[in-house]
């Protein structure tokens, strides 16, 4: 089941996380496999000092007609956080059928973002059964009472490694690599987004995973917890952050 961490206020322990000092660079739940088709949304220029929701982009994983189940979006959205804060937010997405109407929605709150850093933020919608996808709005902002001034942007996580392994048509695709942790605690329940991209870079779908613990300096493998993606993607790319749960 795929886990949602809602974060109204940032924790004793996530505090000290943010004020950690360090050095550095910058799931879904397991679906049945099907078809899957995807597109593009409107691209959204970055201004300095807002969080901001750029090039929105969807895939579709078809299910089992003769089981009865939804078919499943994953809407992503590239955002960039231009505040000299560190960030939880909420990020609301809706699906729209041709005609213009909306046929489904979700939101998740689970990436917490550092100033300055710019990742992809998703989740999973169902929508019914059979439906076409006109297209998929992304609607970004800050929660209430956000975390404070960010006093150490460099204490940050990397991803390196990162791979799109076994094939969207047989059921088997997901995303693989390696998170480097550049904080000087040990911190738990980091989250990690996962987008695919086509060759003209357009997001095509993706995942997420939450890596359990990481220490200073260590390098933990991942797996993303199940993939949307419309076809087989050019590139993978993992986006590893705090979570409202990190601590």
């Amino acid at each position: 089941m795929r886990r949602v961490w809602i974060m109204p206020v940032v924790g004793v322990a996530l505090a000290a996380l943010i004020g950690g000092c360090g050095s550095g660079s910058g799931g879904a739940a397991s679906l049945p496999p099907g078809q899957a088709e995807g597109g593009a949304g409107s691209t959204v220029a970055a201004s300095s000092g807002k969080l901001v929701s750029g090039e929105t982009g969807f895939g579709v994983s078809r299910s089992d007609a003769s089981m009865g189940l939804p078919d499943y979006v994953w809407a992503a959205t590239m955002v960039t956080n231009g505040t000299p804060m560190v960030t939880p937010l909420t990020a609301s997405f809706a699906v729209y059928d041709p005609a213009g109407s909306v046929i489904g929605q979700s939101s998740t709150s689970a990436p917490i973002m550092r100033t300055g850093t710019r990742m992809v933020v998703g989740t999973q919608v169902e929508v019914p059964a059979g439906a076409q996808i006109g297209r998929v709005v992304a609607t970004v902002s800050p929660l209430e009472n956000p975390a404070e001034k960010d006093t150490h942007p460099n204490s940050t996580f990397a991803a390196v490694g990162v791979h799109f392994q076994g094939s969207v048509a047989g059921g088997s695709a997901r995303v693989l690599g390696e998170v480097v942790s550049h904080y000087q605690q040990p911190v738990h329940q980091v989250y990690v987004s996962i987008a695919c991209f086509n060759a003209a870079g357009a997001i095509i779908g993706g995942g997420e995973h939450y890596v359990d613990a990481i220490g200073p300096g260590q390098t933990v493998g991942f797996a993303s917890d199940g993939l949307i993606v419309s076809g087989e993607p050019a590139r993978c790319e993992a986006f590893p952050t705090l979570s409202g749960a990190s601590g």
